[in-house]
C-alpha cells in the first residue's frame, strides 16, 4: 500500500481549520443559547411543559363533540384511517381536503374531514382517479343537499296543508 506523505504545513493548516470550525460551532451554540435564554426571561421564565394543565386545554374539551373541530394531527388522522401521512398531504395539495392549520402551521383535521378522507380513500381503492373521485364526491354531496331540501319543502308543504284544514 503506498504511503501518503503530508507535509507539516498541510497538517498544521488542516489542524487550524478544524480547530477554527469547532470554535465557530461552539460560538454559534453559545450565541443561540443566549438568545433562547433571553427570550425565556422576557416571557417570564421557562416555557410550560406539555403535562401542565392549562385552562385553554380544559375549555377546549367541549369542542371534541363538534364535527368541525380540528382535533387530529396528520399522524393521528393517518393512524385512524389506516393510510400514510403522505396520502393526507396529497389531498391537501390537490385541494380536495383542506385541513385547518395550528398556530405553528401544522395540519389539523376534524372528524368531518376524516369521514371525507375515508370516502376518498374508498373511491381510490375502487380504482377511480383523483379527478373522478372529486367529481363523484361533489355529486354525492349535491344529491344529499337536494334530498335535504326536498325533505324540508315536504315538511313545509305538510305544515301548510294541515293549517288549511
Amino acid at each position: 500500500m503506498p504511503s501518503i506523505s503530508i507535509t507539516p504545513r498541510v497538517t498544521v493548516t488542516r489542524f487550524l481549520t478544524d480547530t477554527f470550525l469547532i470554535a465557530l460551532t461552539v460560538d454559534c451554540v453559545k450565541r443561540a443559547l443566549k438568545i433562547i435564554w433571553r427570550s425565556w426571561a422576557t416571557r417570564g421564565g421557562l416555557p410550560a411543559t406539555r403535562r401542565s394543565a392549562s385552562p385553554v386545554a380544559v375549555n377546549n374539551l367541549d369542542n371534541l363533540d363538534d364535527l368541525d373541530y380540528p382535533a387530529f394531527t396528520t399522524g393521528q388522522a393517518a393512524d385512524l384511517l389506516g393510510v400514510r401521512q403522505a396520502f393526507l398531504r396529497s389531498l391537501d395539495t390537490a385541494n380536495l381536503l383542506r385541513p385547518q392549520r395550528s398556530e405553528g402551521g401544522h395540519r389539523r383535521y376534524s372528524r368531518r374531514q376524516l369521514h371525507l378522507a375515508a370516502r376518498i380513500r374508498t373511491l381510490f381503492d375502487e380504482g377511480h382517479s383523483l379527478a373522478a373521485t372529486a367529481r363523484i364526491i361533489g355529486l354525492e354531496d349535491d344529491l344529499a343537499a337536494a334530498h335535504d331540501q326536498i325533505a324540508e319543502l315536504r315538511g313545509q308543504l305538510g305544515t301548510n296543508t294541515e293549517q288549511q284544514h
